[in-house]
């Protein structure tokens, strides 16, 4: 007597999954804030706004990893000591200022794998601000710090 023949879960000729599928990106949306209109702040759920600070209606400024991965560095909330001012840093020491709380990860190089936006540190009558736009919405441009997800 013969055995059944097995039946066949694949097309021939197909590879096998060998991977499970990546899980989606977890993100944090950056909203920037604003106090007596002069200090502003960017804030994400990880490190929230400080007390007197608005959500201004920029439209958002992107999201950022909720988790480090490749290509990406951290950002952190600072405040500009004896002053209201705040600023974002990729310093981990706020380059020798008062450090809130790590923001969330920011791309260094623009993905590939999903829509995204540039950030900028800007300034605005000598005061920080974030930006998506590279003219700094006619102030003055600091530096681009990476991507953003869209």
């Amino acid at each position: 007597m013969s055995s059944p023949k097995p039946t066949q879960t694949t097309q021939p000729g197909q590879p096998q999954p060998t991977t499970q599928p990546k899980p989606p990106r977890q993100t944090l949306a950056l909203n920037r804030h604003l106090k007596n209109g002069t200090f502003h702040f960017s804030g994400t759920s990880s490190v929230g706004a400080p007390a007197g600070f608005s959500v201004e209606p920029t439209g958002g400024l992107g999201k950022l990893l909720a988790e480090p991965e490749p290509n990406a560095k951290p950002l952190y909330a600072c405040r500009i000591n004896n002053s209201e001012d705040h600023m974002t840093s990729p310093s981990s020491t706020c380059e020798g200022q008062t450090v809130l709380g790590t923001l969330g990860y920011i791309f260094t190089q623009k993905p590939s794998d999903t829509p995204s936006l540039p950030l900028y540190r800007c300034l605005f009558n000598g005061t920080h601000f974030d930006s998506i736009h590279a003219n700094c919405e006619g102030y003055k441009l600091e530096w681009q710090f990476g991507w953003t997800v869209q």
